[in-house]
């Protein structure tokens, strides 16, 4: 969905992929995990910011759930994606981390929407969305990677 950043962030990766799927499912999920963990931080602490006012503290509290959850789906993902990785061919594997990436994406633009919800645009709230569109763009371009690897029968392990 997103084929710049994609490019962006997985070239310097690129010879450590190599011509592997399995990697490079692998290294767009790791991504994808550590952008929004590092997502999770920068909002937790936005919303233990005392000046804020109270509708954009809710907004922020209620985000700093969602991208906690987001991120917990991601780390199950990657574990899950490592039992696949690592010899085990059972679909169920795949269909465990497509739903949870899945999820964690459902997440991420929950958190999103209740910024645009609350027509939130001060500065905290735009350098958090910022960094949450990225996140969910990452996110999303595992789930693609992911999903290409199984649609084309492409093998993980």
């Amino acid at each position: 969905m997103y084929p710049r950043l994609c490019c962006n962030v997985l070239k310097i990766h690129a010879g450590k992929i190599g011509m592997s799927a399995k990697v490079l499912a692998q290294t767009a999920l790791d991504i994808a995990l550590e952008f929004t963990k590092q997502t999770h931080i920068t909002a937790k602490g936005y919303s233990e910011i005392k000046a804020l006012n109270p509708v954009v503290t809710s907004a922020m509290r209620d985000c700093v759930e969602e991208l906690n959850v987001a991120v917990q789906m991601l780390q199950k993902s990657k574990v899950e994606l490592g039992m696949v990785i690592e010899g085990s061919t059972s679909g169920l594997h795949v269909s465990n981390v497509q739903t949870w990436v899945s999820a964690a994406l459902t997440n991420l633009n929950t958190c999103k929407d209740g910024f645009v919800d609350h027509n939130l645009n001060g500065t905290v709230e735009k350098i958090t969305a910022r960094k949450i569109v990225k996140a969910a763009h990452l996110t999303s371009n595992a789930l693609a990677l992911i999903n290409l690897c199984v649609s084309t029968k492409v093998t993980l392990p």
